[in-house]
């Protein structure tokens, strides 16, 4: 089993996404108990031998993430995530020159929170037939990330994507019961705020200028520390 663990940095409340393989229940319970404190979780998926990648590093959605950070959790990771679905290139490219400077193990994964991208971006081990000799091929960093990367579009899609759910279902249960007055009120708002629906592709825009701008001041700031200096950065 695997999953995705947000885990803390209990002095400054930073929060970063790991990706951990190989786990079975009674690990998923202790790490959820353990999580809240990175100083007490890292060890803990060390000495249970799990495969242990940190996800869209080069993202805003980890928080303030600096140098400082990263170089407290290399030691205790085995691979990086080099190629996200939803991140920019930028973002990944980030990634890759960390994992590359520091020999992590390449990760990919679609990072899909509407089923969109689910498969797109992935993770293979080559020659790899059973779940053991596919975990045996992450921990010796014998894999390849490949698929799509993210971008503007893809962002404002998902947004589009769940408000047309949303409005999908209400209009759905208005036409089932045509006596509801309320229902018909739903209806009648929700015509009225389609022009509303370009507010997607206006958030989506904010995000990823926002996306590149932290990139490039984590950028500043890995160069700065000579600790964590990665060639290619650029």
């Amino acid at each position: 089993m695997g999953c995705e663990v947000t885990g803390v940095f209990a002095n400054d409340g930073v929060r970063v996404h790991l990706g951990v393989l190989g786990l079975n229940e009674q690990q998923h319970r202790e790490i959820q108990s353990l999580r809240r404190n990175i100083a007490e979780l890292m060890p803990y998926l060390a000495h249970e031998r799990l495969f242990v990648s940190l996800n869209h590093v080069a993202s805003r959605i980890n928080g303030d993430i600096t140098a400082t950070h990263i170089a407290a959790l290399m030691p205790w990771l085995n691979g990086i995530e080099v190629r996200n679905g939803s991140r920019l290139p930028s973002q990944n490219r980030t990634a890759a020159a960390l994992a590359a400077a520091h020999r992590k193990a390449c990760i990919g994964g679609s990072d899909s929170h509407t089923g969109r991208g689910v498969g797109r971006t992935w993770v293979e081990a080559p020659g790899a037939r059973t779940r053991e000799e596919f975990m045996e091929a992450l921990h010796a960093g014998r894999v390849r990330p490949g698929g799509g990367e993210g971008h503007y579009f893809t962002m404002a899609s998902d947004i589009c994507r769940i408000a047309a759910s949303f409005y999908g279902e209400r209009i759905h249960r208005a036409i089932q019961s045509p006596s509801d007055w309320r229902r018909h009120v739903f209806v009648m708002c929700a015509v009225v705020g389609i022009p509303l629906l370009a507010i997607p592709f206006a958030v989506a825009l904010a995000h990823f200028i926002l996306e590149r701008r932290f990139n490039r001041d984590l950028l500043i700031d890995l160069v700065a520390n000579r600790a964590l200096a990665a060639p290619e950065l650029a």
